[in-house]
């Protein structure tokens, strides 16, 4: 349903359903042309818009606790977000669904005699939506358009679903592959423009969150990789941070000092130390030393060295 052709009239589209169904054609102007390709979809693959859909089911091909494994991070971060949903319309008369690329159903949250009443038609876990299983409907039409789709009543190719309304989006990996699609379900009376803009944030909010976890991944990976390199120089690193607070140390700045990785991380280095009084007042200047003598002190013994201090500033490489 295109969102400029709200209020629709139900029965101009049952009219147009009826008039392909019978004819193959349909003369409706109002008509999403998302769903009129769908329809001939469906006709070509041979289904009976009056019989009740086979559902298949992706076990057949690989159990659903393994694709369910393979997409856990998906599931997990989609979760939050479906229950949000589910309790933003008041906990009732609305399930939302997760699919993967392929269609399988993932997870699924929502009203339980809504859920019962689709389980009917073939929505429950496992289960494939696509168009050859169960004809024209939103999360099918959203990975095959690409793009957010809302199917109305009659807009459905299989009568047994003419008292719906689906909605859904696609969900993209941040490298930009489809991974699957978000589906909010209602009773078609319940149905409301509104709900494309709400599939829409939700599926652009799980993207943002996948963008995010990978981003944080890599920057582990890369801290993983700096912490190897830096663990194998021969002289001594340290970072601190603005309030002269230990970030990093590798193995040789703490040989020197006097200090370990676990007692110096997070503290002031001035709390482990004495300072030279060069080194205090480039701190407290934020300017750069090369290859000074020094000397600090602990409780045990001076320790000298000959220092040299970069000022990392913001925007710096």
């Amino acid at each position: 349903m295109l969102p400029l052709a709200y209020p629709y009239d139900r029965q101009d589209l049952l009219a147009a359903w009826q008039q392909f169904i019978s004819q193959g054609t349909c003369e409706l102007s109002t008509l999403d042309p998302a769903v009129m390709r769908s329809w001939h979809r469906c006709r070509q693959a041979g289904l009976d818009p009056y019989t009740s859909p086979m559902s298949l089911f992706c076990e057949d091909v690989e159990t659903l606790e393994e694709r369910q494994h393979a997409h856990f991070d998906l599931i997990a971060i989609a979760r939050p977000f479906m229950e949000d949903i589910y309790q933003f319309v008041g906990e009732r008369d609305v399930v939302v669904y997760l699919t993967d690329r392929n269609l399988c159903v993932l997870d699924a949250v929502g009203d339980p005699s809504l859920r019962e009443l689709l389980q009917a038609r073939g929505f429950e876990y496992g289960a494939l939506l696509s168009e050859e299983c169960i004809g024209t409907n939103a999360a099918a039409l959203a990975l095959n358009e690409g793009i957010p789709v809302q199917v109305v009543g009659p807009e459905h190719y299989c009568v047994s679903f003419h008292a719906l309304t689906d909605t859904a989006a696609p969900i993209h990996a941040p490298t930009g592959e489809m991974l699957g699609a978000l589906n909010i379900v209602t009773l078609e009376s319940d149905g409301h423009p509104h709900t494309l803009g709400i599939v829409m944030a939700a599926s652009k909010a799980i993207e943002n969150q996948l963008q995010a976890d990978l981003s944080l991944a890599e920057a582990h990976q890369h801290l993983a990789e700096l912490n190897v390199v830096l663990q194998a120089m021969s002289k001594g690193i340290l970072f601190l941070n603005p309030d002269g607070q230990v970030t990093h140390i590798n193995a040789r700045a703490g040989d020197i000092l006097g200090i370990s990785y676990r007692q110096a991380m997070g503290r002031e280095l001035a709390s482990l130390v004495t300072l030279p009084v060069e080194v205090e007042t480039a701190m407290a200047r934020q300017i750069s030393l090369a290859e000074k003598e020094v000397v600090f002190r602990t409780a045990d013994e001076p320790r000298p060295c000959l220092l040299s201090i970069d000022v990392l500033r913001e925007g710096s490489h």
